[in-house]
């Protein structure tokens, strides 16, 4: 087996026990208590602020998105 191939199959491992990791931890929720308190520290640190008058957020679901493709192609 010669060097480049050795290398090419130590870097398809580690990148799939990196990926296995990952999926373990997160089926696992491992890191859920660091993810949660990352999101308290960005609510403290934004305060007592409320959201801005300019910002708008538009959900549209599937039945919707459906529609509004029909009416498109007609």
């Amino acid at each position: 087996m010669g060097r480049q191939r050795r290398k090419t199959v130590a870097l398809v491992g580690v990148a799939l026990l990196a990926a296995g990791l990952g999926v373990l931890a997160y089926a696992t929720h491992t890191l859920k208590r660091s993810e949660l308190q990352t999101i308290d520290a960005r609510f403290s640190i934004r305060g007592s602020q409320g959201a801005p008058r300019d910002v708008v957020l538009v959900e549209i679901d599937n039945a919707t998105l459906q529609q509004l493709t029909r009416q498109h192609l007609h």
